[in-house]
């Protein structure tokens, strides 16, 4: 593997920073864009019923296992000292993790300093061709410990090795969604779906939905030009995420209004999303192969 790195900033409410593929982040880079992953003490608001998990020699641990981070990020904070501690999420690849058609696995650990968060474990993958970052639910997998657990270090090893195993369920589901095609219907229905939950709070605020589904269906490279569930959703998924879509509406007082969406770069909101939005891929391939019909669930 490459020793070298290749960081790419995000901007927002904090950092985040992604490795190219064959490359890894680096202690420096962590310790300089995402410190709350290196704290080497809780923060001091918390009791001393507080276990301290130390995300950054989680790390080095993980490393002679086998794991490497592959990106990184963390919340910001507006209170004066907290930036050390706050929550942060570290994607991390391994040997063991399998790959399918261009989409790795990996490991997603969400941990905080500061008490605002309870040590978690999520699977995702990153599909090469555009990067996009995937995040799965907890139909697919997930662990939580909590930071007053006796014996939280051992749980989170037990975790991460339950994770690797649950790797086959991650990539049947993608499977699936690579063979089942989409009428053009079915598309745009997934995509208005989509776009209600993405801007689900501002659409109850104003009304007003910024977007259309014909935008964020742009098919921006051949890979993701044949309609299966899986070619779709990741063209939703990249529009949604990473924003820059432009849009014009009229506010209550039938003015023109112009904007661009931003991209959801929040450790909270971008998990959240994603993993929002590879549930409701899911589900549409369920009924789209015929798995399941409209009664079984609601989208």
């Amino acid at each position: 593997m490459a020793t070298t790195t290749k960081i790419t900033r995000i901007g927002f409410k904090g950092s985040s920073f992604r490795a190219q593929p064959g490359q890894v982040v680096t202690h420096e880079h962590i310790q300089r864009y995402a410190p709350s992953i290196l704290a080497e003490d809780k923060h001091c608001s918390r009791s001393e019923r507080y276990q301290f998990i130390p995300t950054g020699e989680l790390i080095y641990q993980l490393s002679q296992l086998g794991f490497y981070p592959t990106e990184v990020a963390q919340g910001g904070s507006r209170i004066e000292g907290k930036r050390e501690f706050t929550k942060h999420m570290v994607r991390l690849g391994h040997p063991k993790l399998k790959s399918l058609d261009g989409t790795r696995l990996e490991a997603l650990i969400y941990n905080a300093h500061d008490g605002t968060s309870s040590w978690t474990l999520w699977l995702g993958g990153i599909r090469f061709v555009c990067l996009n970052g995937h995040v799965f639910g907890e139909e697919v997998f997930s662990a939580r410990v909590s930071h007053t657990s006796r014996n939280a270090i051992d749980l989170v090893g037990e975790a991460l090795s339950r994770a690797i195993a649950a790797g086959d369920t991650a990539l049947a589901a993608i499977d699936r969604m690579q063979t089942t095609m989409l009428t053009e219907e079915q598309s745009r229905v997934l995509a208005e779906h989509a776009i209600d939950m993405r801007f689900e709070d501002s659409i109850a605020n104003t009304g007003i939905v910024p977007v259309v589904a014909e935008q964020v269906l742009v098919v921006r490279r051949q890979e993701d030009a044949a309609p299966s569930v899986w070619n779709v959703y990741n063209r939703i998924q990249e529009s949604l995420v990473r924003g820059g879509i432009h849009y014009t509406t009229t506010d209550r007082n039938n003015r023109r209004r112009h904007g661009t969406t931003r991209a959801v770069s929040s450790v909270d909101g971008n998990r959240t999303l994603n993993q929002r939005l590879f549930a409701l891929a899911t589900a549409f391939e369920a009924l789209a192969s015929g798995r399941k019909n409209a009664l079984d669930f609601a989208v």
